[in-house]
């Protein structure tokens, strides 16, 4: 290959980077209007895109290639019922879909680009790793600007589109030149760099995924939280006996983007108190606006019950009358035996950061082992 060839090639990987980048800051603006109609000409765009991809390596399987074997068919009909699983597990969050778009089509461009230099299957697992690193960064980029949040199953979610689109690659359009078998010098190469993933996941977890606490408030109602349960009934009653603290926390809650300078840890613990709180009152009012009362009730009991400091504050406030009201519409809906507010939802609490490193030792342990030891070629 020249070595224009491989400028040119990865140049597109690292200009759709930039654009995955520069797109972030913009985000918030398409949220609303694109939650607000799931059928919006964007929306529809976005499967049509996916349906006209598929169309195109249909028509280019059976009447360029001439394909006549059914698994290749098979594999895109897989494919594509798992990108579309992919999209339709958005509809709370649809300007995710977007990232669906990014992340397969850097799949596509980073193979496209490492495919003048790797010529076996190490080519999917470079891909993979690739799209990865992108993601985490991405992800990390959002954790920074104000408003967004990173997140590792976002993360995932991006690495599974990109994964999805290599599967069209090998499973379907299956290119010619790269080898089903594994090379051992290439397979050795990818050894530090699964290592670094694994440490990146466990830094990015550690410190901008963050652990957390699920409570059970009532037999119908489950939280999470940044706090146990005690430290958050503790910061509440900070809260109600000194209301000026708390009206300090709601201004720098305010202004935080515009904040500068290192704050006590009993004033971060405030603002993520509050961060909380305001994330429960936001989904009270939404649920509220789109007549969805059951929810906007349980969220005023959480409230009530955990956050009651803030109510204290007139943007949280509800008349007694509009109160009542809710209770009597909540009691005509139909919900799920059990409410789990989706405030804090990505807080990992299933292990702890301990277990977390621990787990990653072991696999780092393993990978050094096999390293040292692997001396043949896997054929495919």
């Amino acid at each position: 290959m020249t070595k224009s060839k491989r400028i040119s090639d990865w140049l597109q990987v690292l200009s759709l980077i930039v654009l995955i980048c520069l797109t972030i800051p913009y985000t918030p603006l398409l949220w609303k209007p694109l939650s607000a109609d799931q059928k919006s000409l964007i929306i529809t765009g976005i499967y049509a895109l996916a349906f006209l991809l598929g169309l195109f390596i249909l028509i280019y399987l059976f009447f360029y290639r001439k394909e006549r074997r059914v698994l290749p068919y098979l594999w895109l009909f897989t494919v594509a019922l798992l990108y579309l699983q992919a999209l339709n597990s958005l509809k709370e969050f649809p300007i995710e879909k977007f990232h669906l778009i990014e992340y397969g089509a850097l799949g596509i461009l980073t193979f496209k680009a490492l495919k003048n230099d790797i010529r076996d299957l190490n080519i999917y697992i470079w891909s993979i790793l690739i799209t990865f690193y992108v993601g985490i960064f991405d992800e990390t980029v959002q954790w920074l600007v104000p408003n967004r949040v990173g997140a590792i199953e976002d993360v995932w979610l991006n690495t599974k589109s990109g994964i999805l689109s290599l599967m069209l690659i090998g499973l379907v359009i299956r290119p010619k030149g790269i080898e089903t078998r594994f090379y051992t010098k290439n397979l050795k190469k990818v050894y530090i760099p699964i290592f670094v993933v694994l440490v990146a996941t466990g830094v990015f977890i550690n410190f901008v995924h963050d652990f957390g606490y699920r409570m059970k408030l009532s037999d119908s109602i489950e939280i999470y939280s940044h706090f146990p349960e005690g430290e958050l009934r503790s910061i509440n009653n900070i809260f109600q006996r000194d209301i000026s603290f708390l009206i300090k926390t709601a201004e720098r809650f305010i202004n935080k983007d515009k904040s500068s300078g290192d704050i006590s840890v009993r004033e971060a613990k405030a603002l993520t108190f509050f961060k909380e709180a305001a994330g429960h009152r936001w989904e009270r009012d939404y649920a509220f606006s789109k007549m969805r009362f059951l929810k906007s009730l349980k969220e005023q009991i959480i409230l009530k019950n955990d956050y009651s400091s803030v109510l204290y504050l007139k943007p949280f406030k509800w008349s007694k009358d509009k109160e009542m009201l809710v209770e009597k519409l909540a009691k005509e809906e139909r919900g799920k035996d059990i409410y789990i507010s989706p405030v804090s939802g990505i807080l990992i609490t299933k292990f702890s950061k301990v277990e977390m490193w621990f787990f990653i030792g072991i696999i780092i342990l393993v990978l050094i082992f096999f390293s040292a030891k692997l001396k043949i070629s896997f054929k495919g």
